[in-house]
Parts: structure tokens; C-alpha cells; sequence
């Protein structure tokens, strides 16, 4: 009976995977890609992020920006920047939301989402719901402001029309293919910076949390004019990393980036940093705020600039406000 039962409702091969793969949920503006209709599109879609990480540490330099172009979405209240480029021999995309009419004449901003599913929109839209909220104000008037977008989040979802794939379904696979989801994003943004340096003399390249983390590693290769990483980084983590698979995995990383590398390539890079923890955090970097272990660690960079404030996991107006203005972007 129970055999009976489990063959009236078997669906075929697609339908059994697709019951679990779509349980993310997806952003009610416009997509930029179809819905997928079978398992060979998932396969596709997590395709273009075969990345191999060896590329990842070098890949500022090495990577080529092909073109660049101005895509709108929802009736044209909806603009993005795209950019292709090649690394080693293959193609790929980086998207980022991007202002309606770009002023090359001002400073710009990179920002880049924190953990979280389809951060990126409400950072654009300025939705005071976001745990975001805050950066584009924090930023300051006379920035043309980029949000950047990872793969599979917001209007990239790989999705059916009602949900997008899920972690468990494209993270081991692309590092059991030697390759790795966050090398694929962060290089992405990489490539979104090298173009904007092209066109601004200023960039800003700003993160919070895990969104710090990749921009404090997007920084380190492509020296920004600054960069704030807001609870993006601790010195704890080289021994204790308490994380999930949706945070940043890239193999190799622990080496190429130990906090003495980090220090030496901060200390001599021409970028200026800003690094902030909030009293009103919890574990990793509620210790930071409290015991400035990183902030002590990097005390030797003149480029470096730390503060812990009473606030909680956030993007500090005020601070960021102050170290923008120091600068005289």
C-alpha cells in the first residue's frame, strides 16, 4: 500500500528535485532571467559560477572588463549595471543596481549585501526594514551609489516563477568542482570596481557583516579610494570561525589571507580603511567592540581607522559620515 501510494505520487525526475530545490523565496519586482523548467537549467544557471579558485587571488589584475552596459527592469523603474568580463579563458557576469543617471563627475560607491536572502533591493530602495538601512545616508549626498547583487539573489534568482534554488544546492556542488560560490561573487565585484575606477576618480567600496568581509577582500585586491568594512572582520576568526555555508567559503583563503598578510597589504596599500563594531552585538564582534582585539591589530596601519560605537550590527552613519568627510572625496 505504502509502494502504491509513493508511485501515485512520484511526478518523474524533475518534479521530485524541484519539490525541494525552489524553497527560497524571490522578490516581487521583475526577474532578469526565465523561470527554469528542468533540472538541465539548474545545472546551467549554477554552471556560470564555475569559477576555479585559484583565479580568485589574483584576479583583479588578471581579469579583463569586456563591456559594460545599462539594462532596466519594471517598466524602466529599475536600473542596472552590467558588466562582462573574462578570467582565465572564460566569460562572466556582474550586476549591480545602479542610479537612473550615473554622474561620472562625482565620487561612487560600491555597496555589497550582508548575509541574507535578496538583500540587495531594499538596500536600493532604501527600505528602513533592512538591516542595511542606513548605508546610502552613512554614504552621504555627492556619491552615485551601486548596489551590488550576487548570484541568485534578487532579480539574478535562479528561480520557477514562485521560489529560487536553495544553499543545498549549488554550494557543495561547486566546491566538490573546485570552485567556490563566494570567489564567483566577490571577483564579480572586483570586476564592477575595476570598471567604475575607470570612470570615477573616487570609489567607495562598503560592506556589512559578511558583505564586509567581501569587501575588505575586494578592497585588499583592487585598492579603492576607501573602503568601510562594518563588522566585516576579526582577527578571532584566523582561529575560532563560527559560520554557515551561506557565508563566505573560499578554500585556500585562511593562508592567503592570514591576519598578518591582511595587515602587510592593508599597511601598503593607498586605500584608506574604515573598520566599525557595535557595542550591541552579539559573540565575534560584540568581543571586538568591547576589546578592540582587531582594531589594536591593524593600530600600526596610518591608513586604518576603528571604532567601536553603542549601537548594534548597522552601518554607522555618523562614523562613516565623519571618515567620508576626512577624506575630501
Amino acid at each position: 500500500m505504502n509502494a502504491a501510494a509513493n508511485e501515485a505520487t512520484y511526478s518523474g525526475p524533475d518534479q521530485e528535485i524541484f519539490s525541494h530545490a525552489f524553497s527560497d523565496p524571490i522578490i516581487e519586482s521583475e526577474m532578469l532571467y526565465p523561470a527554469l523548467t528542468t533540472l538541465d537549467c539548474i545545472y546551467e544557471a549554477n554552471s556560470t559560477l564555475l569559477m576555479p579558485v585559484e583565479h580568485f587571488f589574483t584576479a583583479y589584475e588578471d581579469l579583463e572588463i569586456e563591456a559594460a552596459e545599462t539594462l532596466t527592469l519594471d517598466g524602466g523603474d529599475t536600473h542596472l549595471l552590467h558588466v562582462s568580463y573574462t578570467l582565465g579563458g572564460a566569460t562572466y557576469h556582474g550586476y549591480a543596481y545602479a542610479p537612473a543617471a550615473p554622474d561620472t563627475a562625482q565620487p561612487t560607491s560600491l555597496t555589497i549585501p550582508g548575509s541574507g536572502l535578496n538583500c540587495s533591493e531594499p538596500i536600493y530602495r532604501k527600505d528602513p526594514a533592512s538591516y542595511h538601512d542606513g548605508i546610502l545616508d552613512a554614504l552621504g549626498d555627492g556619491i552615485t551609489n551601486y548596489v551590488f547583487i550576487k548570484p541568485n539573489e534578487d532579480c539574478l534568482a535562479f528561480h520557477n516563477g514562485a521560489g529560487k534554488v536553495n544553499v543545498n544546492f549549488f554550494v557543495n556542488w561547486l566546491l566538490n568542482n573546485a570552485t567556490s560560490y563566494s570567489a564567483a561573487y566577490i571577483v564579480s565585484s572586483m570586476a564592477i570596481t575595476k570598471y567604475l575606477q575607470g570612470r570615477h576618480d573616487s570609489v567607495v567600496v562598503a560592506g556589512l557583516s559578511q558583505g564586509g568581509g567581501a569587501a575588505l577582500l575586494t578592497s585588499l585586491q583592487s585598492q579603492p579610494t576607501a573602503a568601510v568594512i562594518a563588522s566585516g572582520f576579526s582577527v578571532i576568526m584566523e582561529r575560532i570561525h563560527w559560520s554557515g555555508h551561506n557565508q563566505i567559503i573560499i578554500p585556500g583563503i585562511g593562508q592567503a589571507y592570514s591576519n598578518e598578510n591582511v595587515r602587510k597589504q592593508i599597511k601598503a596599500s593607498p586605500t584608506q580603511f574604515l573598520f566599525t563594531y557595535g557595542r550591541q552585538e552579539s559573540v565575534i564582534y560584540r568581543i571586538e567592540a568591547e576589546e578592540r582585539y582587531s582594531c589594536d591589530f591593524l593600530a600600526e596601519c596610518p591608513n586604518v581607522r576603528c571604532e567601536s560605537h553603542d549601537d548594534g550590527h548597522i552601518f554607522h552613519v555618523a562614523i562613516t559620515n565623519d571618515f567620508l568627510r576626512s577624506l575630501s572625496l
